[in-house]
């Protein structure tokens, strides 16, 4: 099985290790900027795909890839996490999270789900859920808490 060991000192001395991207956004400087420089100007038109990798769903889903000692690492939904060779897209394992029969989420799968998916937050729906079912429940996303009453686009 393949993993890495990032500790707390690794993480918050990242900038030593350009080529790893232990946090969401690179560091807990959160510059989203990476100190590498293999790309640049003059060659970033050269650059080609060298692997894709397919979630097994068809839905719009976000993630940001965390990659540590050429380790990636990132969640698919609805709470999968999966590691591949950063280099050659080979898989190395992927944790399949059990969840309950009947789960309501806004941004992957698990029926039935009210109005429009694929936005943050906590909203209380009103209308038809997904599939035609009539539903008045909150929908948790991402862990974050808005929560202005909406009617559904789909109502």
């Amino acid at each position: 099985m393949a993993w890495a060991q990032l500790t707390p000192e690794r993480i918050l001395n990242s900038d030593a290790e350009p080529q790893n991207w232990t946090t969401y956004s690179g560091s807990y400087k959160g510059w989203r900027y990476s100190l590498l420089d293999q790309v640049n100007r003059a060659n970033v038109d050269k650059l080609k795909v060298a692997w894709v990798y397919q979630m097994p769903i068809t839905e719009r889903i976000e993630t940001t890839p965390l990659v540590v000692d050429g380790i990636m690492y990132f969640s698919e939904p609805p709470s999968n996490v999966v590691a591949l060779d950063a280099a050659t897209g080979r898989p190395y394992w992927r944790y399949r999270r059990s969840l309950p029969d009947r789960i309501n989420t806004c941004c992957g799968t698990g029926e039935p789900r009210c109005g429009r998916g694929g936005r943050s937050g906590d909203r209380r729906h009103r209308g038809r859920a997904l599939g035609g079912a009539s539903c008045e429940r909150p929908v948790r996303c991402y862990g974050t808490s808005l929560s202005p009453t909406r009617r559904a686009a789909t109502a």
